[in-house]
């Protein structure tokens, strides 16, 4: 699911276990990122650690690129790219404009797993997929729920047509 405001996608990368890929518009180049919340953090310390994923395994083939502290983000020695390569200076590009422009990149998405960004569930409700937080979590960040679908204006699952193959139920008239 891609955000549609730089508040949503500032709060779920920093919620404490966002998975985000980011794609330019232009060239179709996209990066993956892992942010993760640092267990203890302390008061002057880095927030968070992020993570580019380098390899065809989407769990576990996360590299270390540097952290975010106080909003700003860096590379450290311990980091597995130079700070001139290419997913470090996009990844600089689009956190700068999330936290100190206050506005999403122009020409580019920036879509999350399908997972909360704060406790790692799968989402499944419509409102927590346009957040990318689920129901337990958005109370924790006080944030409300979008206002749901009148009930005149939703037909249940069991009224709705089936389709003339007997295929199954038709989702979208």
């Amino acid at each position: 699911m891609a955000f549609t405001n730089h508040e949503d996608a500032t709060r779920y990368a920093l919620a404490g276990k966002a998975i985000l890929t980011m794609e330019s518009e232009r060239t179709g180049a996209h990066y993956t990122y892992q942010i993760e919340a640092h267990k203890k953090p302390k008061a002057n310390g880095p927030s968070h650690f992020v993570s580019l994923l380098m390899g065809p395994n989407n769990e576990a083939d996360y590299a270390y690129i540097g952290i975010i502290g106080g909003n700003v983000f860096r590379t450290t020695e311990r980091s597995k790219l130079p700070y001139d390569s290419l997913p470090i200076v996009a990844f600089k590009w689009i956190w700068r404009h999330l936290t100190e422009r206050h506005q999403l990149p122009p020409d580019c998405v920036i879509r999350h797993n399908g997972h909360c960004g704060k406790c790692g569930r799968r989402l499944t409700t419509p409102a927590s997929i346009d957040l990318g937080i689920g129901p337990e979590c958005a109370k924790k960040f006080s944030i409300e729920k979008p206002a749901k679908a009148k009930a005149s204006n939703v037909t249940p699952i069991r009224n709705r047509p089936m389709l003339a193959s007997g295929a199954g139920p038709v989702w979208f008239q």
